[in-house]
């Protein structure tokens, strides 16, 4: 339901400021959160391109065995979501989106985003695009930016890039105010400001039929709080070698990062990191063999310092295709690091598999076993399609919680089950 015509909905900088994203809708306090049900429209006006969504939840009360009282982890909330955008010439665009959580049982309590958004090309090369949002929390900061533009509520993203065959360069700016909080939307880190820029050469090789291209790049990114303490930040310097059967190996690569504590930071349980600026090196390598081949591998690492001590990360992927109907994979990732406080460990291991009896009827399985936090994952899915991604789907997903007591606080067995059936039919009526 929510994936479908997704990208009608998207609005913000990905994986790190959203002003919409699905997955705070039913979730709280990492519960599930029953969902009495929604609907969804999307369509096309006289060019402009309209999408809604409304969801209503149900409220979720759980009991506390240490208080010894039943408290409300979610209210009943209805969730609202109106984006609206028109496509323009050479790959610009305008838009606007506005997005709501309101309490049904408590009005005041509520929160609303507004923003616009905008990509403009100029020629076939160049491209400026960029948003703007506000967000509204009554009484929810108690002061917090007040004096700032919006109180603090307020974020925004200016970027242009100029990609040609040759050439891949990018650059941006964000600032996200100190008390935004689009509550349906997604936020990596809150108040701060953000300098990114990329400079990629394609050097391309025909007289060399096995070798397709060099890929020398730099990028860098930073990240400081609104008083302008640094936070995190990279300069990332590499050379990739790409071969024309898909093969694929960078050397050197080497990252040289920084991160600023402004309080003691607890990484691992007993593991305290003290305040205070480290800038390290790291060295990153990757490869991978002919994806398209029956066997292939894919692994690299990326060793170095980190904070005030070392890191080894290790991962690789095999994979088996037999023509197009089976695959599989394994996928190992470790992570081993050394700090003047101590030493820890964490792996994760996951097992993919997809079966096509037909081009049209599939079956795929997940598992996945994180050593971190002792839980072991499955999402097995059986599909039969119909046209434009309809039809009937199974899904079952099952958490089992594999650590002792003692370790992780959580008894063994099941966390979560689900059995998930859902069909989906389209109808033309212009016919």
């Amino acid at each position: 339901f929510f994936l479908e015509n997704a990208g009608s909905f998207t609005v913000g900088s990905g994986q790190s400021a959203e002003l919409f994203f699905t997955r705070r809708i039913g979730l709280g306090s990492g519960q599930e959160v029953p969902i009495l049900g929604g609907a969804r429209l999307s369509g096309k006006v006289a060019g402009v391109q309209v999408a809604l969504l409304n969801i209503q939840t149900d409220d979720l009360d759980l009991f506390d065995d240490e208080l010894g009282v039943t408290e409300t982890v979610s209210p009943r909330n209805n969730f609202g979501v109106l984006r609206v955008f028109r496509e323009g010439r050479n790959r610009s665009r305008i838009g606007g989106i506005f997005v709501s959580r309101v309490d049904v049982d408590d009005v005041d309590s509520r929160n609303f985003t507004y923003g616009i958004d905008g990509r403009y090309g100029i020629g076939q090369d160049l491209t400026f695009d960029g948003w703007f949002a506000l967000t509204q929390t009554p009484g929810g900061f108690g002061g917090l930016g007040e004096g700032d533009f919006n109180d603090g509520e307020y974020g925004f993203n200016l970027g242009s890039s100029y990609v040609t065959r040759d050439w891949q360069v990018s650059a941006g700016y964000r600032q996200i105010g100190e008390t935004f909080n689009p509550e349906v939307g997604f936020l990596s880190r809150g108040a701060y400001r953000h300098v990114n820029a990329r400079i990629l050469r394609h050097i391309r090789m025909p007289d060399v039929s096995w070798f397709r291209e060099f890929r020398p790049h730099i990028s860098y990114s930073h990240f400081w709080d609104l008083e302008g303490f640094s936070e995190t930040y990279l300069v990332h310097i590499d050379n990739h070698f790409a071969f024309e059967n898909g093969a694929f190996f960078q050397l050197p690569g080497f990252n040289f990062t920084g991160e600023g504590l402004q309080q003691p930071f607890e990484i691992r349980e007993g593991i305290v990191i003290p305040a205070g600026s480290y800038d390290n090196v790291e060295w990153s390598f990757r490869a991978n063999t002919d994806e398209s081949a029956p066997l292939s591998i894919n692994g690299g690492w990326t060793l170095g310092g980190f904070f005030n001590g070392t890191q080894f990360a290790p991962n690789a992927t095999v994979s088996y295709r037999y023509r197009d109907r089976f695959n599989a994979s394994v996928r190992f990732n470790y992570f081993d690091v050394r700090l003047d406080q101590g030493d820890f460990t964490t792996a994760v291991v996951a097992l993919q598999g997809a079966w096509s009896f037909t081009p049209s009827i599939f079956l795929q399985a997940n598992v996945q076993y994180n050593d971190d936090t002792r839980d072991v994952g499955t999402n097995i899915r059986f599909g039969w399609l119909d046209a434009a991604g309809t039809g009937l789907f199974v899904v079952y997903n099952d958490a089992w919680h594999r650590g002792p007591f003692d370790r992780t606080g959580l008894p063994s067995g099941p966390r979560n089950r689900q059995l998930i059936v859902k069909y989906t039919k389209l109808f033309d009526f212009t016919r």
